[in-house]
Formats: structure tokens, C-alpha cells, sequence
């Protein structure tokens, strides 16, 4: 690898318009045209606006319970999840009118809000993971989970789960600047996105870094937890479902549901980031061997898988817990009749 004085173009000709590539693949600009502008920006709109629900929801219920605290956390990274996301796949829709502003549009706004929206999915795995933990206690030892699980604790324990979501991956946050190029086919200039020498110097360990540490602590256990305290919670829920409700008091069985819902929280985030880490996995041992048509379909669809995962949880929430839906029902017949 050599160690150049000026930053150099990431790939340049990959942001270049189909025109400048002499793109053949037809079929590839119709995914991308699908899965970031049909699918991707209005999954995006969506989440947008089932966690502003979420968060009006949420935040109408008691915030003492350790459990309201933690999803009202989460509903706010899905929040900003969906925002950034649709600035990044805002590029797809602008080539449409012109490709070239697109290429300079798409340089900053990634240099501006790629690590963010990363940074926060990392964090929801994280946030994630703590349910599945809290859970998987709540229906072992139901009466220590109000003793180890306080309200107090849950806070500074969602704000330790940010600070690991975000400091561990900062070599990531130097990776990219930008450099104008002319391209005299058009005699205009665009920026593209080009490695700091900081990354270029440091490539290798940075790599090595992030693929084996950051990866593994953020991703790869959080899995293996989820799928632990998951089976823990459909083990524990099967025998007490044998064993039946009765004799068991209102406030027993309204905690058996709330366990059922965060259960499926859990579960539709295991089933997105199973495949997801497989993919990537897979990338970054045979990332010589693709092709780019290949690369960029992934790079297109995994983000919508993401964006489904932001969207999902207001459906789990409204359909599993009347409690929720009765605050909704509330908040939209308070406002309907304003």
C-alpha cells in the first residue's frame, strides 16, 4: 500500500454517472432506483413518522417503569435512523434530474451524516440487546428484576450503551474527505469522496481494527445474546403457558404480555441482523472476488432491510399492547377534535 501526500479519489469513477462508467447493467440501475427511491425513501418517510408516534406514545406513559425508559430510547435512535437515511438515498432520486449534482450531493451529505446513521443502528443493536437482557431476567427472576433493573440504573446504562456504540469506532470518523475532479466530458467539477491520509497510512490496522473488534463486540455477541435471552424467554414462556394463568394476579399477566411484545422487538431484530452480519461477513473475506454490480445491489439492500427494523416496532407495539393502543387511540381523537 503506498502512502500518498494527497488524499486520493475513493473509487471515483463507482460515483460517476452510468454514462461515464459505460454502465451495461441495466437491471442494477432498476434496483437502485427501487430499493433507495421506491422502497428506501418511503420506509424512510414511514419511520419518520411511526416514531414520532412512538415517542408521543411513549412519552404519555409512566417513565419510572424501566422498560417505557428504554423504548422511548430506542424509538429516538429509529427516529434519527430515518431521517439521515433519507438524505443518503436522496442522491438516487436527484441523479434522475441531474447525475452530476447527485455525485457532489451524495460526497458531503455522507461525509456529514454516514457515521451518524451507522453509529445510531449500532446503538440500537446495543439497545436491543439490554431488552432482551432485561427481559430474559424478568421471566427467570421475576422478583429481582424491579431490584436490578431501576429506573436510575436503566439510564446510565443506555447512556454507557451510547458512548460504546460511538467511541470505539472513531479511526471511522477520519476515514473520508472529499476532492473536486473535472470531468471535461461535461467541463464541470464535482466532489467525490477521497481516504484521509490518515486512513491511508493506517488502513491495514484500522481494517483489522474494525472488522475484528468492533464488529465482533457490537454485532457479533449482541447476536448471540439476542438468540440466548430470546430462547431463554420462549423456553420460560412455554412453561408457564402449561402451566396456565389462573391464579395469577392482573399485574403477572399484564408483565407476560410485555415480555411476548419485546420478545418479537427481539426477534424481528435478530432476523434483520442475522442475514445482514452473514453479508458482510462474506464481503469482507471475498471483497476481491465481486463484482461491482454485485457490491452495490448489497449496498442498496441491506439499508432497507435496516429501515424496516426503525419501522416495525410502532406495528409490534399497537398490536400487542393495549396499553399502547388505547394512548394512542387517545392521542389521535385529542387531536382530531382540536
Amino acid at each position: 500500500m503506498t502512502n500518498n501526500s494527497s488524499p486520493q479519489p475513493v473509487a471515483a469513477t463507482q460515483h460517476l454517472p452510468h454514462t461515464l462508467l459505460n454502465f451495461s447493467d441495466y437491471d442494477l440501475w432498476v434496483l437502485e432506483i427501487f430499493l433507495n427511491v421506491g422502497l428506501g425513501l418511503s420506509l424512510g418517510v414511514l419511520g419518520v413518522v411511526v416514531n414520532i408516534l412512538n415517542l408521543l406514545v411513549l412519552s404519555r406513559h409512566n417513565l419510572k417503569e424501566t422498560t417505557n425508559i428504554m423504548l422511548l430510547s430506542l424509538s429516538s435512535l429509529d427516529l434519527f435512523y430515518s431521517i439521515t437515511s433519507i438524505f443518503l438515498r436522496l442522491p438516487s432520486l436527484i441523479k434522475l434530474i441531474d447525475p452530476y449534482f447527485a455525485i457532489t450531493y451524495q460526497t458531503f451529505i455522507k461525509l456529514a451524516v454516514l457515521m451518524p446513521n451507522a453509529v445510531c443502528f449500532v446503538i440500537t443493536i446495543l439497545h436491543v440487546t439490554a431488552i432482551g437482557i432485561e427481559r430474559a431476567i424478568a421471566v427467570l427472576f421475576p422478583f429481582h428484576v424491579s431490584r436490578i433493573f431501576t429506573p436510575y440504573r436503566a439510564k446510565w446504562m443506555l447512556l454507557a450503551l451510547y458512548l460504546f456504540g460511538s467511541i470505539p469506532v472513531w479511526p471511522y470518523y477520519y476515514r473520508f474527505t472529499y476532492r473536486w475532479v473535472f470531468v471535461p466530458s461535461i467541463k464541470k467539477t464535482i466532489a467525490v469522496l477521497a481516504y484521509t491520509d490518515f486512513f491511508v497510512n493506517n488502513m491495514t490496522i484500522i481494517l483489522d481494527y474494525v472488522n475484528y473488534f468492533v464488529n465482533n463486540t457490537t454485532t457479533t455477541i449482541p447476536i448471540i445474546i439476542v438468540f440466548i435471552c430470546s430462547t431463554l424467554i420462549i423456553f420460560q414462556l412455554t412453561q408457564l403457558k402449561r402451566k396456565g394463568l389462573s391464579g395469577r394476579s392482573s399485574k403477572q399477566v399484564k408483565e407476560i404480555k410485555v415480555v411476548k411484545m419485546l420478545l418479537v422487538v427481539c426477534l424481528v431484530s435478530f432476523m434483520v441482523l442475522v442475514p445482514e452480519h452473514v453479508i458482510n461477513t462474506y464481503l469482507t473475506t471475498h471483497f476481491e472476488e465481486l463484482s461491482w454490480n454485485f457490491y452495490d445491489l448489497i449496498v442498496y439492500l441491506i439499508p432497507v432491510t435496516y429501515q424496516v427494523n426503525s419501522c416495525v416496532n410502532f406495528f409490534i407495539y399497537i398490536t400487542m399492547s393495549s396499553k399502547f393502543a388505547e394512548t394512542y387511540k387517545t392521542l389521535i381523537h385529542g387531536s382530531s377534535k382540536k
